[in-house]
């Protein structure tokens, strides 16, 4: 067995200037930015991998950051999609130490049902609530018998952060309406919008019970600090493709909402005026008019004031040892006027070292910093051998400019 290691830091500097203008084509004149690469933990073990650390940032009266919380669990290795409860750590010097990995409280445990079914969760993001000032952390349950993964219902669950005792309170399910379509409903990973008014814009993908293609949607939801609650539902996005549109996230850049949605065979996006009705899905493309050769895998959007940028994964970057070529983890600039990526801006933000980067999140730090943050999962198919060793990475994106909406 592998001894793990707790926050060390190893830092890479990247030099990645961007000279792209989001709002249209490239003008030279824009935005430019350094990724930091540092490294959280790293290490595994005989039996388990660190999967999808994510980090939600408490806003101080201020509004500047004031506490950073981490999120991460465990995978249990040649289990699919089996993991270990959520535990957190925080930081309040702005990451240059964290404190001991716990759950304190146990709120965020998995929960023993009837039949021999455990309720448990994957892909928990924290982020901060401006209007409740509350650090509201989402992601789906899962339901698991005898430490494998079953079939059945899901739903989106939630939790909220104690600011006095730091420690996570117990996670509820957002209560949906009584439709079959509802059977199957998760939020993995998702990136949502809240609105001035507190409402939540909160991309979710669901299915009836014995239907294959998911449906992707935005819904509105209320949220005082103490009670999620769902108000309404927007456009229902599916292909028949396969499991069709799944794993949405969801930005707003300027007046227009976006959504970036994962599907088995290619990465789609969608776009809103208003966060809820969104035209049809269309595949991502670079503006040469080539695919982007991202698939049945994650996107997720990193929005800057004046940038929006789109970070993948995709084919074709020497990596068919990679399986579904889930490294590196690329980032790109969004031409807003055409919907495509320009491909002169795209830079590797987290290189391929043999393990899968596909399970990532992202994370507005303050107006200078966004961090993209993912653990090498060790499969155990040879990640060694091309320098993996477990990383919890940080890619730390520091602004030439400051970004005026990092806490949205």
């Amino acid at each position: 067995m592998k001894k793990i290691i707790f926050l060390s830091y190893v830092f890479l500097i990247f030099a990645c200037s961007g000279q792209h203008n989001s709002k249209g084509k490239s003008d030279n004149q824009s935005l430019s930015y350094q990724i930091v690469l540092d490294t959280l933990m790293q290490g595994y073990s005989d039996t388990t991998s660190w999967f999808y650390p994510s980090v939600g940032v408490v806003i101080n009266d201020d509004g500047k950051e004031d506490l950073l919380v981490m999120t991460v669990q465990k995978w249990l290795r040649g289990r699919s999609d089996v993991f270990t409860p959520v535990v957190s750590s925080y930081s309040n010097n702005g990451g240059q130490s964290w404190s001991r990995l716990e759950d304190k409280n146990n709120a965020l445990e998995f929960r023993e049902g009837e039949d021999g079914i455990t309720t448990g969760m994957c892909n928990f993001t924290p982020k901060w609530h401006a209007k409740s000032k509350t650090l509201l952390g989402t992601c789906h349950s899962v339901p698991y018998k005898d430490k494998r993964l079953m079939s059945g219902r899901r739903s989106p669950i939630w939790s909220t952060y104690n600011l006095d005792n730091r420690y996570w309170n117990n996670w509820q399910a957002l209560e949906l309406p009584e439709e079959p379509i509802y059977y199957e409903t998760n939020a993995c990973a998702d990136q949502r919008v809240d609105m001035p008014n507190g409402d939540i814009l909160f991309p979710i993908y669901y299915r009836a019970e014995g239907v294959e293609p998911f449906t992707t949607s935005v819904i509105r939801c209320s949220f005082d600090g103490e009670s999620l609650t769902y108000l309404e539902r927007g456009s229902q996005l599916s292909i028949d493709i396969e499991r069709g549109l799944f794993e949405p996230s969801l930005t707003k850049y300027g007046d227009q909402y976006y959504l970036t949605m994962r599907n088995d065979k290619k990465g789609y996006w969608a776009e809103s005026s208003d966060g809820l009705t969104f035209s049809e899905p269309e595949v991502w493309h670079f503006d040469t008019g080539e695919e982007l050769g991202t698939y049945n895998t994650m996107q997720h959007w990193v929005t800057h004031s004046e940038g929006l940028y789109l970070v993948y994964t995709r084919r074709g970057a020497n990596n068919d040892h990679i399986i579904r070529h889930r490294a590196p983890l690329f980032i790109s600039e969004v031409d807003t006027a055409t919907m495509s990526l320009i491909k002169s801006s795209e830079k590797v933000i987290v290189p391929n070292r043999g393990a899968r980067l596909g399970n990532f999140s992202v994370s507005n730090i303050n107006e200078n910093e966004t961090w993209i943050t993912v653990a090498e999962l060790m499969v155990g198919e040879g990640e060694e051998e091309y320098g993996a060793n477990g990383n919890v990475f940080a890619a730390k994106i520091l602004w030439s400019k400051p970004n005026n909406n990092s806490i949205e």
